[in-house]
């Protein structure tokens, strides 16, 4: 599959919701707003992150402010998910994206547009 045809079925789920998973284990969910070569552009973004496991990470989580920009939402923690904070929107280059995750109706949606059922 080129790099057309994938950006071309992202572009098919411009306003869906979809979940990434970062190179640095963050999970981001949100609805795709925008895609360029590059990046993705999404909205009412919730960021979650497993719970600290080393004593680097407990760290940086209790002094998650100090690393982290402000949000109205702030932190707190999902069970069975960890750690989460709602923030808003967020442009994410597409380097950093591990897995992209759709629900499995609107992929299905998305490949018969395309006539690859």
């Amino acid at each position: 599959m080129t790099d057309a045809h994938q950006t071309h079925q992202l572009r098919a789920l411009l306003g869906t919701t979809l979940r990434l998973l970062l190179k640095d284990n963050r999970t981001i969910q949100g609805s795709l707003e925008s895609i360029d070569n590059s990046s993705l552009l999404l909205s009412r973004v919730l960021e979650t992150r497993a719970p600290p496991t080393t004593e680097e990470e407990w760290e940086i989580f209790e002094n998650r402010d100090r690393y982290y920009p402000r949000t109205d939402g702030g932190t707190y923690e999902i069970e069975g998910m960890g750690i989460a904070r709602d923030i808003g929107a967020v442009l994410v280059q597409m380097g950093d994206v591990v897995r992209v995750e759709v629900d499995k109706g609107e992929w299905a949606r998305v490949r018969g547009l395309d006539g690859i059922m």
